[in-house]
């Protein structure tokens, strides 16, 4: 099989995808980008110090499925946070914001269940996706920004994607490992974690939290390539 066959899928934990050093973001080549990475955009939001709305930032990506985060209702230590307006994104076309809620869709003959976790039933220890799963689709995809769900529901999806932890953010290497400042404690800071039957991918993301840099933290935009064993 051709190495980039199969379901692609581009997911990022913080939606700054413009610059912050620039006013307006670069053109959206709309038809290409949907050619490359069809039938389905994974998006996690959680946007912060980005000069461009993230209502903008989705509205030039086309068809996108969306899961926002605790910065996006402005629940978190950066004084920055800003709330969004959730009805806003809600209503933007081709944006399907998942708040506790499934979508399906078929990819080249195959099912596949995208199921979303809102952060504030996630925080209130709420959230039970696992109630939502189809176990008639080929390939179940949960999206919730925080990884620790993983934890909560063991088995029930066959991919998670999650974010948050901003790849530790501030990080000070050390030999034979490293210390993220940002979050001490965590083990699944960023990269692919296995748990039994389900794999969990936590995006570095772009962004930050409190201070607004990162170091030896790469930001980044991952593309993922899913394909049957």
């Amino acid at each position: 099989m051709h190495p980039r066959s199969g379901l692609i899928i581009i997911a990022a934990a913080v939606l700054a995808l413009a610059a912050a050093a620039t006013a307006a973001p670069p053109p959206v080549d709309r038809a290409a980008l949907l050619q490359r990475y069809s039938p389905v955009l994974i998006f996690g939001a959680d946007e912060d110090w980005s000069p461009i709305p993230v209502e903008r930032l989705l509205r030039d990506l086309g068809r996108c499925y969306v899961v926002l985060g605790n910065h996006d209702f402005a629940d978190s230590r950066d004084p920055f946070s800003q709330r969004v307006d959730a009805d806003a994104l809600a209503g933007l076309e081709g944006v399907v914001l998942l708040t506790d809620q499934s979508a399906a869709v078929d990819l080249r003959g195959s099912r596949v269940q995208i199921v979303g976790v809102d952060p504030r039933s996630y925080a209130s220890r709420e959230a039970k996706p696992e109630s939502m799963t189809d176990e008639s689709a080929n390939l179940r995809i949960l999206l919730c920004h925080f990884p620790g769900i993983v934890k909560r529901i063991p088995g029930a999806f066959h991919l998670i994607l999650a974010g948050h932890m901003h790849a530790g953010q501030i990080v000070v290497p050390y030999p034979g490992g490293k210390l993220r400042l940002a979050h001490l404690r965590a083990h699944d800071v960023e990269g692919v974690h296995e748990y039994g039957s389900t794999v969990l991918h936590v995006s570095p993301g772009l962004g930050t939290t409190f201070l607004p840099f990162r170091l030896f933290a790469r930001p980044e935009v991952t593309e993922l390539v899913v394909r049957s064993a």
